[in-house]
């Protein structure tokens, strides 16, 4: 089972190995007669929301800005739980029997600074939980990976479907083709696999990169390796290289995507150049051959 039973107020991740990636959350809890039922959340630094299979809403606290230092989640200063807090309704998605809530939370660093503004203790996940109104028979859970126990603790994303090798594309069980890479929120974890052969002389050196283009939130994994992760519009990164001590003759690229609003999983692979001047990643010119990556998916279902 990945779920471990916790008391949300007492709760720190940190405590059982989850130091970074996705942390997940279930609530089981059963309402009263009530015609409206709101949640109070606080998070670090993003999450999504899903009551009974249906999407519910979304956060982001994080901010890079240097003068933001008292702002929730910011790269600089102190980060106060107080801040942060949103209400999401539960209401349209509300049953009078057992309900089942889920959150995904990632973090998106802990940074080290000198200790009156050290955040890199602070926890990550859910910070507070609290609803509107009492409910019945509330349980909690958390889920993750305790990084203590790996060789590589950055190999990660902190998923479940990765303690079902869907990074890997070893469970072959409910894969399907696609022809489009349309992503929506009531998805929830939808995981995208392709594979790709790569044919060059012991002597040849041609870098390659995997371009991501849209607002949804992904990990990139190469042969089953965590390469990267895509913040879509909270991050400045669309282009992830591929290591070229992990590319094979056959290579398997697995996507592991969520969103909190509807949108289009844009994707391509493509040789790594450089601007000689700039340093940069060479945009014009001659782009060589693209492969647009569109063959299976996986939609992992709570």
């Amino acid at each position: 089972d990945i779920w471990k039973p916790i008391i949300i107020e007492k709760h720190n991740p940190l405590h059982l190995g989850y130091t970074s990636g996705h942390i997940l959350y279930k609530c089981e809890f059963t309402p009263k007669s009530y015609k409206k039922l709101l949640i109070k959340l606080n998070i670090r630094h993003k999450a999504a929301i899903w009551l009974n299979g249906s999407y519910v809403g979304g956060m982001v606290n994080y901010t890079a800005k240097t003068a933001a230092l008292f702002k929730p989640g910011p790269m600089n200063g102190p980060d106060f739980k107080l801040f942060g807090t949103r209400l999401f309704d539960l209401t349209p998605q509300l049953i009078h029997a057992k309900n089942t809530l889920f959150v995904i939370t990632e973090s998106l660093g802990q940074s080290k600074h000198f200790f009156p503004t050290n955040d890199s203790k602070l926890p990550r996940g859910i910070l507070t939980a609290k609803f509107s109104k009492p409910v019945l028979n509330k349980k909690w859970y958390i889920s993750g990976t305790n990084v203590t126990n790996l060789s590589d603790p950055y190999d990660t994303a902190g998923l479940p479907g990765e303690k079902r090798n869907y990074h890997k594309n070893e469970n072959g069980n409910g894969w399907k083709s696609v022809d489009t890479w349309n992503i929506l929120p009531d998805d929830q974890i939808v995981w995208y696999t392709t594979t790709f052969g790569w044919d060059i002389s012991e002597n040849e050196r041609t870098p390659l990169r995997v371009h991501l283009e849209g607002k949804f939130n992904s990990t990139i994994y190469l042969n089953g390796h965590c390469i990267g992760r895509y913040w879509g519009g909270a991050g400045p990164q669309h282009d992830f290289f591929l290591m070229d001590h992990l590319l094979q003759s056959k290579n398997i690229v697995t996507l592991a995507c969520w969103t909190s609003i509807p949108d289009e999983v844009k994707i391509v692979i493509e040789p790594y150049r450089i601007e000689l001047r700039s340093g940069n990643i060479k945009k014009g010119g001659k782009e060589g051959v693209k492969e647009v990556f569109a063959t299976k998916t996986k939609e992992f279902i709570f």
